[in-house]
């Protein structure tokens, strides 16, 4: 079948298809879009949350530095109270403490601790201890439970990072987030990413207009500190329940996410906070990374979906658009294509009935030649038998001679006509064909020259050449150059090739024979000589009456085998040339 018939199926149903996955894609990408929607929602609800919740813990810090400014020696039971009644557990979860912290001179350390072991702390003490610029005190810290008495008395400003932070809240008056910290609250268990959030306490309660009157002005700080694997959770249940239920999250501390930086993951919830924590089970299908600034530093919140958000993705719609579309496609190519096929199959049918009447019909054709050709061939035969027996009796002297020559020749005819059964294992050589055909009719010494390269002859160009040679000889011998004892013939030939094509050109020339008159028709000889050349071997013949011989040339178009070369391998590159006698 013709591949050519199916196009027209083909393309429909790839327009079919197309339009199918088109429609698919579109629904796709609407659930995606709704689905992608709702985690940027999730997301803005988180961000906004952090910001918010710590800007309330700012006011807490605020409402600790006010405290402080009305009782500037406040006691210890003050501090206990006045943390009681903020009620930190209930609304501003997840607070490690918060504490107040005093700023110290060398001098005044030891004069320090005696009074805070006075005043009922007999364990205080001042830490770490040596000599540097400036000094800080951990005086109170609520609530004061194991975690948070491991670390009192401790001195900050000692620490770089929490040091960067006291320094400026000091110098902007405002509220200063640490970079990420290991508290002095843990031991070695359960260790969490920590930060500590300063507001600065300057004398006489009120905010120095510039940096260096803050600096001197500066008395303490109220902070607030925070175990992030204890506050984002709490804070998360608190405002946006459900939250790590749909998001992957994870903080980290400065503007690049790196492992070294990270603040939280929620998977620290269910591994323990080891490092470093196992990979995600699977990729989220969404994920952003968003920048904030808290308390004048930065933080990274990555977010990603987890199933039960992205399990919003309602692809039912798409699938079954998907499925529904290409068996519809399928289903009208599959009738179009049946279409084509029957008609496939009925144009074969008419093409194969047309060529089976055309192949009857040349049959018929080839049996009336081939029954006038025997026809035509017996009567030559006698022609030829008598013409060489004339011939052969006039330069015989004796009966002897005579007997000899004549079944010579008679041989010859009789292997003339062997080459009308070709043997498909043999292809002769044109030059050693034609003298082999020709032989019998050559009877006197130059009758014949032949002149040409090497070519090869087909089986089926042998057997319609010789037909060509044979009818050509007749005419001869009956009428032409060898109907005279002086009578000669040139038969010569080329090849010319070129590229994969050749064209072998053969010229029959008579010369010194009796004069030539053109015939007023063509007779069975010229048509048999038109049917091998022009029909047999699709090539062409021409024939010129001139007066001192007639003339044939054929041109025949060949399927070039073999190189130039190899068609011609004589040695010396000449052209062969024979004479008969």
């Amino acid at each position: 079948m013709r591949f050519r018939a199916y196009i027209p199926t083909l393309l429909i149903m790839l327009l079919l298809l197309g339009a199918t996955a088109v429609a698919s894609w579109l629904l796709f990408s609407d659930a995606t879009d709704k689905a992608r929607r709702q985690f940027e929602e999730q997301a803005n609800a988180f961000e906004n949350l952090m910001i918010d919740v710590m800007r309330s813990y700012q006011q807490v810090l605020r409402a600790g530095v006010a405290a402080v400014n009305a009782m500037p020696a406040i006691t210890r039971e003050q501090w206990r109270f006045f943390i009681r009644d903020l009620a930190i557990d209930d609304f501003y979860p997840g607070t490690q403490g918060i504490g107040y912290v005093k700023r110290l001179r060398y001098e005044e350390i030891e004069s320090f601790v005696e009074e805070q072991r006075r005043a009922g702390r007999p364990d205080y003490r001042f830490n770490p201890e040596g000599k540097r610029d400036e000094y800080t005190a951990i005086v109170y810290l609520e609530p004061e439970n194991w975690r948070n008495t491991r670390a009192v008395g401790y001195d900050m400003f000692s620490e770089p990072r929490r040091r960067a932070a006291m320094e400026r809240a000091r110098d902007t008056g405002n509220a200063a987030l640490s970079r990420r910290v290991s508290l002095m609250q843990e031991t070695g268990e359960d260790v969490q990413a920590g930060a500590l959030v300063y507001m600065p306490v300057y004398a006489d309660g009120l905010v120095p207009d510039t940096v260096e009157a803050r600096r001197r002005a500066l008395t303490g700080y109220v902070y607030g500190v925070f175990r992030m694997q204890d506050f984002i959770p709490r804070v998360i249940d608190r405002n946006l329940p459900g939250t790590l239920q749909r998001l992957h999250v994870q903080i980290y501390d400065g503007a690049k996410p790196t492992e070294a930086d990270l603040m939280f993951d929620d998977r620290m919830l269910t591994h323990g906070g080891i490092s470093p924590l196992p990979p995600l089970g699977r990729v989220p299908l969404f994920t952003d990374s968003r920048p904030i600034t808290v308390a004048g530093t930065d933080w990274t919140i990555v977010l990603g979906s987890r199933p039960v958000l992205e399990e919003m993705v309602d692809r039912s719609k798409a699938w079954m658009a998907l499925l529904g579309g290409t068996l519809i496609s399928l289903l009208i190519a599959g009738i179009v294509g049946s279409l084509a096929y029957a008609a496939e199959r009925n144009a074969a049918a008419e093409q194969e009935l047309s060529a089976e009447v055309a192949e009857r019909k040349r049959a018929q054709e080839q049996a009336q030649l081939a029954n006038r050709e025997l026809i035509h061939r017996v009567k030559n035969i006698l022609a030829i038998v008598t013409a060489i027996a004339s011939q052969t009796a006039r330069y015989s002297p004796t009966v002897e001679s005579f007997n000899k020559a004549f079944r010579e020749r008679l041989s010859s005819l009789a292997r003339v006509h062997d080459l009308l059964r070709p043997d498909p294992a043999h292809t002769p050589d044109l030059g050693s064909f034609v003298n082999e055909i020709l032989a019998p009719y050559c009877h006197w010494q130059g009758a014949l020259v032949t002149s040409g390269p090497p070519v090869e002859v087909t089986q089926n160009e042998a057997v319609l050449l010789s037909l060509l040679f044979n009818e050509l000889a007749t005419n001869a011998t009956k009428y032409g150059a060898w109907s005279v004892p002086s009578g000669q013939v040139t038969l010569s030939w080329r090849d010319e090739i070129n590229g994969a094509e050749s064209t072998v050109y053969i010229v029959w020339q008579e010369r010194n024979g009796p004069p030539v008159l053109a015939p007023s028709a063509s007779g069975f000889g010229t048509n048999v000589m038109k049917f091998s050349i022009e029909r047999g071997l699709r090539g062409r013949i021409t024939t010129s009456f001139d007066p001192s011989g007639v003339r044939h040339e054929v041109e025949l178009p060949r399927t070039s085998g073999a190189t130039p070369a190899e068609r011609h391998p004589s040695a010396n590159g000449e052209d062969r040339q024979n004479h008969r006698n």
